[in-house]
C-alpha cells in the first residue's frame, strides 16, 4: 500500500504543476512479460545454475496527462504466470516525448523512460528447508511505442518497455549435513502490450 500511495501522490504532484490545457487519459492494455531470472546453487562439493525467469500474461491499466508533446502516468500490471508456484506484481511510473511521424503525420511516436517497483515471489523446491522467496525493489529502463489515432479521444497503442534490474535473494541452509546457499537474481524485466486509451 505504501509503494501505491507514493505513486498516487507523484502522480498527483505532477498534475498540480502542468498547464491547464492538459488532458486526462486512461488506458488498458493487454500483452506479455518476461523476467530474466536465475537460481545459483552452491555446495563445498558442487554447482548449479538455472534459468527461472517467467513469461507471463499481462492485463494493465494506466492513468496519466498529456499536454504538446509530453505525456506521464502511472501504470498497474496484473501478471498472470499460468501456474502457482510463483507471483509476479509491478506498479511503475513513465515519462514520454512525443514525436509526429512523417509519413503518417497524425501517428506519434513515444520515447521515454520508466522505473517501478517489482515484486516476485517463487514457491521453493526445498520446502522443508528453505522458505518461499520473496524479492521487491526498483527497476528502471527505457520504453518506446507508437499510437495511431482512432478518433479525437481514442487511440490505439502499441509499445515495448525494457526494464534494468539489481534485486537479489539469497537462502542458506544445511541439507544432510552439507551446507547449501541458493541465491536468486532478476537481471531484467521485459513487456510488450498493445491497448486503448481515452482523452478526456
Amino acid at each position: 500500500m505504501k509503494h501505491l500511495a507514493a505513486v498516487s501522490y507523484t502522480l498527483f504532484s505532477l498534475a498540480l504543476s502542468l498547464p491547464a490545457s492538459a488532458g486526462v487519459f486512461v488506458g488498458g492494455e493487454i500483452g506479455s512479460m518476461h523476467d530474466k531470472t536465475t537460481v545459483e546453487s552452491k555446495t563445498a562439493y558442487s554447482y548449479d545454475k538455472v534459468s527461472a525467469g517467467e513469461h507471463s500474461r499481462t492485463r494493465n491499466l494506466r492513468l496519466g496527462y498529456v499536454w504538446e508533446k509530453h505525456r506521464i502516468y502511472g501504470m498497474f500490471h496484473s501478471a498472470d504466470t499460468g501456474h502457482d508456484t510463483s507471483e509476479i506484481g509491478l506498479k511503475s511510473l513513465h515519462y514520454n516525448y512525443l514525436i509526429p511521424f512523417p509519413p503518417l503525420p497524425n501517428v506519434k511516436i513515444a520515447l521515454g523512460a520508466t522505473a517501478g517497483i517489482f515484486e516476485l515471489t517463487y514457491e521453493t523446491a526445498q520446502q522443508e528447508v528453505v522458505d518461499d522467496m520473496e524479492m521487491e525493489g526498483w527497476i528502471y529502463g527505457p520504453e518506446a511505442s507508437v499510437l495511431f489515432p482512432l478518433f479525437d479521444f481514442l487511440e490505439l497503442e502499441v509499445g515495448y518497455r525494457y526494464w534494468f534490474s539489481s534485486l537479489e535473494h539469497t537462502d542458506k541452509a544445511m541439507v544432510n549435513d552439507v551446507h547449501h546457499t541458493w541465491t536468486t537474481t532478476t537481471d531484467s524485466v521485459s513487456e510488450w502490450g498493445v491497448g486503448l486509451n481515452f482523452t478526456f
